[in-house]
């Protein structure tokens, strides 16, 4: 088996000729012989041999610390320095290099061969690790999953992956403090992962985390599921961390469950609708027929009362009918509809209602806005739905603004219709559970609690958007975003 070739660098002619014959006794090929730094760099780009033996005194501008440096950072050659100076000095400036071996002249054969034997087989074990580093550096970064080191308090390695995820570069990333992190994940969440990476780092042990919360670049606010493992990275300890966006899922599992909670509330309504409207029917009959004789009978008094009743059945059937409307997922016809021409409409029809009410009502309409292909009953009972609600919002009266614009949202043209308030206004708590089936923020007996809820699921129906702002004691202004292609 041919053993690895070498080049000797040493500017003493016997010395150099002794170490060849050396070399080439116990099988090994000596590709050449240099007696200064410069042409031992040309004879290392032309032969790449296996190993050099250099000498560190040589003739010429470089010295041998100084060639050994050149040739181990382009090429990767394991040197070996020969050397009759012992001196601290001369050493500390040899370290630098890295070399493999120090053979102190003058050195007998088997220590020569011993050193080259054993800088060969660790040279080989460290082209082989090096080799292993960069299949893991190359797996790592083109994981799906973000990878990430915390150690002693600070991001020491970040992946592409997980840079992708947050928006930041490895740079922006790499080195972040605890501290810094804790400005990415959100608030509530914070403790959480504290205590988890605590408690790897004393425990010695991998932890699975729960989902938790942070935020990108761009500020917006992702879910992330982290598992941590204990581990040790330049041979200190450390916590290895992967991270997988879940966003998506969470909004598809949330997707599922309001899905499942309309099929539910969509059976109950038809249920509970078919059950109330022969009652009803009786009572609206009754009624007529009362109506009638105290027409006829002059019971002036007894009328009124007898048309408030009506009145306030009419709205019940009303409600049955909005529910069995919502239970069918009915698959009214569309139309083309200018939005402008119908809010206009309908705020004349509440004109009256708002002036009784001391309400102004402003209107910044978009001329030659795309008319829309909608169910016009269904979006006139959106519009109604949400002005009443401003309307009771404004106890006091107030001012009512309508607003109407073309925008374009995540690529699509939409049409943005912003009705807005100054009323009381809402508590957060009460925001987040406006669209729910049932709950109202008015007093006992004064609403149903599905106004919103159903136009919620109305303007869904048409692929569209209604979100609300809100602040207490200055108003509330809620936006419905519809596209022009529905």
């Amino acid at each position: 088996m041919a053993k690895a070739n070498v080049l000797i660098v040493e500017d003493e002619q016997i010395v150099a000729e002794d170490i060849s014959a050396c070399l080439k006794g116990a099988g090994y090929t000596v590709v050449g012989c240099s007696a200064s730094g410069e042409d031992a760099i040309e004879k290392a780009a032309k032969f790449r041999p296996d190993l050099i033996c250099m000498d560190i005194i040589l003739a010429g501008k470089l010295n041998g610390i100084q060639t050994a440096d050149r040739i181990i950072r382009n090429y990767n050659i394991p040197v070996i320095y020969l050397t009759a100076y012992t001196d601290e000095d001369t050493f500390e400036k040899a370290k630098i290099t890295d070399p493999y071996g120090y053979i102190v002249k003058p050195f007998d054969e088997k220590t020569l061969l011993l050193t080259i034997d054993m800088t060969l087989y660790k040279h080989k074990l460290q082209l082989k690790l090096k080799e292993s580093e960069e299949k893991y550096r190359l797996l790592v970064e083109n994981l799906p999953l973000g990878v990430t080191i915390f150690q002693n308090g600070r991001l020491v390695f970040v992946n592409k992956a997980l840079c992708d995820m947050l928006r930041y570069n490895d740079r922006q990333l790499t080195g972040l403090s605890l501290k810094a992190l804790k400005i990415l994940i959100h608030p509530d969440d914070v403790m959480q992962v504290c205590h988890h990476l605590q408690n790897c780092l004393r425990k010695y042990k991998s932890v699975s985390m729960s989902s938790i919360r942070a935020f990108r670049k761009d500020k917006e606010l992702r879910w992330f599921e982290f598992n941590i493992n204990y581990t040790a990275f330049n041979k200190k300890a450390a916590v290895h961390i992967t991270i997988l966006d879940i966003t998506d899922k969470k909004r598809l599992e949330a997707q599922l469950t309001h899905s499942q909670k309309i099929e539910t509330i969509g059976q109950l309504s038809a249920g509970v609708a078919h059950q109330l409207n022969t009652p009803l029917a009786v009572m609206s009959s009754r009624l007529q027929l009362l109506e009638s004789d105290f027409e006829r009978e002059g019971q002036t008094g007894f009328l009124l009362e007898v048309k408030k009743i009506m009145e306030s059945l009419d709205r019940i059937s009303n409600i049955i009918t909005s529910l069995l409307s919502f239970a069918r997922q009915s698959g009214d016809k569309k139309e083309m509809v200018d939005v402008n021409s119908l809010i206009r409409e309908i705020l004349m029809f509440v004109e009256l209602n708002a002036k009784k009410r001391n309400i102004q009502i402003r209107t910044f309409l978009t001329n030659h806005i795309p008319a829309l292909q909608v169910v016009r009953n269904k979006l006139e009972q959106v519009f109604l739905n949400v002005i009443a609600n401003a309307f009771d919002a404004m106890p006091d009266g107030g001012i009512l603004t309508v607003r109407t614009r073309v925008i374009v949202n995540e690529g699509i043209h939409k049409i943005a219709i912003t009705i807005t308030d100054n009323g009381i206004g809402m508590t957060k708590t009460a925001q987040k559970k406006l669209f729910e089936p049932f709950f109202t923020t008015k007093p006992a007996g004064a609403g149903t609690g599905l106004g919103l809820f159903l136009s919620y699921n109305i303007i869904k129906e048409h692929n569209g958007a209604i979100t609300i702002k809100s602040d207490r004691r200055k108003g509330t202004s809620l936006q419905i975003l519809l596209p022009v292609k529905a």
